[in-house]
């Protein structure tokens, strides 16, 4: 597919690529996909280094898609955007607030990697300062913002996918939406590498990567780069 998507007339390439986070989530997405959900769950907790041999021939399946020319040079995520909704791209891995970018969001799709079986997700967290005025209160506000009633609006909005598992498919606003939320049922949850990983590797992993993208032939440096930036 994307050897046909390639050479189609106007397509710069078939998949865009964003410089830093983008390429480092994509290279999550890829991991999981293709590794499977406990190899990745491995390589957050430390379990299995980056230069691993099961690792590594995960990534030696990318540098193949790299070295036929099948991804953009890095550039600009939100620049890329705009590429994508003017169909210089075919395919873009992005967040779902991707909706509310574009002008039409009827015009983009959705679908997930083909045979993976987890999701990934940024973990967020509700603060509340330790000398505010009415803790009961803030901590009131909190549980009901948890609630299936107000993540349906907050969901109703565009651009976001619920954390509630009762919130309704239909409230979201267009139908990539419903198909995120969709296909999310089932799946195993994980967390984003760069934010679970911490010391060096938040900045080193998607910098390597972009290293990679550039010049795929280095992959053993990349990894061993980016392993030795694991606390």
């Amino acid at each position: 597919m994307l050897a046909n998507i390639k050479e189609i007339p106007g397509v710069e390439a078939p998949i865009a690529s964003g410089a830093g986070w983008p390429i480092a989530n994509f290279v999550d997405d890829f991991l999981l996909a293709r590794g499977g959900p406990d190899l990745y769950s491995r390589l957050l907790t430390g379990e299995l280094a980056w230069t691993d041999p099961e690792v590594k021939a995960v990534f030696e399946e990318l540098v193949e898609l790299l070295q036929a020319g099948y991804f953009s040079v890095p550039a600009d995520w939100a620049a890329q955007v705009d590429k994508f909704a003017a169909g210089k791209y075919a395919l873009y891995v992005m967040g779902s607030w991707i909706v509310g970018m574009v002008p039409d969001p009827e015009d983009i799709g959705f679908f997930m990697f083909p045979g993976t079986k987890g999701v990934r997700g940024g973990v967020d967290f509700f603060i509340i300062p330790k000398f505010t005025e009415r803790p009961e209160e803030a901590k009131e506000l909190v549980r009901f913002l948890a609630t299936s009633y107000a993540q349906t609006i907050w969901a109703g909005l565009g651009g976001y996918t619920a954390a509630n598992l009762k919130v309704p498919v239909g409230v979201y606003p267009s139908p990539m939406e419903r198909k995120i939320a969709e296909a999310m049922v089932g799946m195993r949850f994980l967390g984003v590498s760069d934010t679970i990983i911490g010391g060096e590797f938040p900045i080193v992993y998607p910098d390597q990567l972009t290293l990679l993208w550039i010049d795929p032939d280095r992959l053993n440096e990349v990894l061993e780069a980016i392993q030795a930036s694991v606390p």
